[in-house]
Formats: structure tokens, C-alpha cells, sequence
């Protein structure tokens, strides 16, 4: 269960929210080496992709000014679009990551982020600011447990 891949195990899977008429929930699989992305109905259900998207023809974006955030897909031939919800915020950079394992062009975002979370892999590759003002290397805490509280305000 959960799409097979051909009996490939390196794979990216889980539940995206298709926006549409109809919001719905379902079960989304990609293989490395394969750029196409796999729909089923659920995780149980990967007998038969109830869609496919070729994303070698199409254009990937993510759209951060939505929460969670999402996939916006555009098929290069058709003109068909997909918008892939996440359920949170921590699941749009492993799909990202994923996608582009598999040769997948993702363009930037249609919001800015700055340019650490666009490479980062974990928290050690951030900076942030202290409660001083002080501007420290997240890489120091390696090793220990971590607690950050995002205080932002306008």
C-alpha cells in the first residue's frame, strides 16, 4: 500500500488537500527518478492513480500566503491546474525537496522567505536574533534540546 513506485522504496508520500469546488483530501505519492505525481483516493487505495500529473511539462510553484501552505501546479500542455494544500507548515519544504530530487523545476515562491529557509535542511542552517537583539548562529546549539518561541509582532 501507500504507491508503489515500481518496487522503488525512495519515495515522498502523504495526504495534500486538492482545493477545488469540492476541497478533497487525498493520497499523494512521488518516486525519485520518476517525475510524475501519483493521486490516489487513499493510502490503502494505490492499486490504480486516480491521477496523474506529469511535472516534467508543468510549473511548480508554492504559495506561502495561504496556511498551511501550498503546491500550485500548472500542466505545461493543458493549462490544467492543481492547488496541493499541506496539512501544516512543516510538510511544503519535504515535498519541495522531493520534487526537485526528481528533476522537478520548482520556481520561487510567490512570497519572499529569506534566502536560509530556502536551503536549509534543519534548524542548524538558521540565525535568528536573541531576546537581546543579538544575532546568533542556530549551529551552536547542536546537540542540545531547543526551544524556540517565535515572539514576532508588527
Amino acid at each position: 500500500g501507500g504507491g508503489t513506485c515500481g518496487g522503488n522504496t525512495s519515495k515522498h508520500a502523504g495526504y495534500l488537500k486538492k482545493k477545488g469546488a469540492e476541497d478533497v483530501d487525498r493520497w499523494y505519492v512521488t518516486c525519485q527518478g520518476d517525475p510524475v505525481l501519483y493521486c490516489y483516493k487513499d493510502q490503502n487505495q494505490t492499486f490504480r492513480a486516480l491521477e496523474q500529473v506529469d511535472l516534467t511539462k508543468a510549473t511548480v510553484l508554492t504559495d506561502f500566503g495561504i496556511s498551511p501552505p501550498a503546491l500550485l501546479i500548472e500542466d505545461g500542455d493543458t493549462a490544467e491546474k492543481w492547488m496541493l494544500q499541506t496539512k501544516d507548515e512543516g510538510e511544503i519544504l519535504p515535498w519541495l525537496k522531493a520534487l526537485e530530487k526528481n528533476g522537478v523545476q520548482c520556481l520561487e515562491p510567490t512570497e519572499a522567505i529569506c534566502d536560509s529557509a530556502q536551503c536549509a535542511t534543519d534548524i542548524y542552517g538558521f540565525s535568528c536574533r536573541t531576546i537581546q537583539g543579538k544575532t546568533i548562529n542556530m549551529d551552536q546549539y547542536r546537540g542540545n534540546v531547543v526551544l524556540v518561541v517565535n515572539v514576532a509582532s508588527e
